[in-house]
């Protein structure tokens, strides 16, 4: 009903709002460790694109441009993201991060070809069975989104439906 789709709307701004206003801090025994504030910090981006990702299809433009949710701003967090990742070792806690930037339709080959490769180092270093399933998962919603230009998304699929990404 339109008081649901506006009730919905309103509940999902708040919590965007809320996610996007959330401030982190490091317990006192890690400060300085600049590493564990981008694995933060990444991880924070990664929970909005996902949170924002799956209310697009929910919510019409108008609700969306409320959001404050753009192409434009989606851009600058996936190249924020990979910049960060950059920065970091291959290690399983980037993981989620990881599997939300391959399920968000990657502009380009080398933004799809970095998360691949994040993703295989990983399971170097760590060959661990929910690496190889978010690698099968990745892969599927970029063929998913390649072959369906209506944008569809790939991230309730069954066969991935429980990855752990912790």
């Amino acid at each position: 009903t339109p008081a649901e789709t506006q009730y919905y709307a309103k509940v999902s701004l708040d919590i965007s709002t809320a996610l996007l206003g959330l401030k982190q801090t490091l317990p006192q025994h890690a400060t300085g460790r600049e590493d564990l504030e981008r694995i933060a910090q990444v991880k924070h981006l990664a929970a909005f694109l996902y949170l924002n990702e799956r209310l697009e299809d929910k919510l019409d433009i108008d609700d969306r441009r409320r959001r404050g949710v753009s192409e434009g701003c989606k851009s600058r967090l996936i190249s924020s993201m990979i910049e960060l990742i950059s920065t970091l070792p291959d290690m399983a806690t980037l993981l989620w991060p990881l599997f939300v930037l391959g399920n968000t339709g990657l502009e380009n080959e080398e933004q799809r070809r970095f998360v691949l490769d994040r993703l295989a180092n990983i399971q170097k270093t760590r060959n661990l069975g929910s690496v190889k399933r978010t690698i099968d998962a990745v892969k599927h919603a970029f063929v998913t989104k390649s072959l369906c230009s209506s944008g569809n998304k790939a991230w309730v699929h069954e066969t991935y439906r429980y990855i752990s990404l912790a």
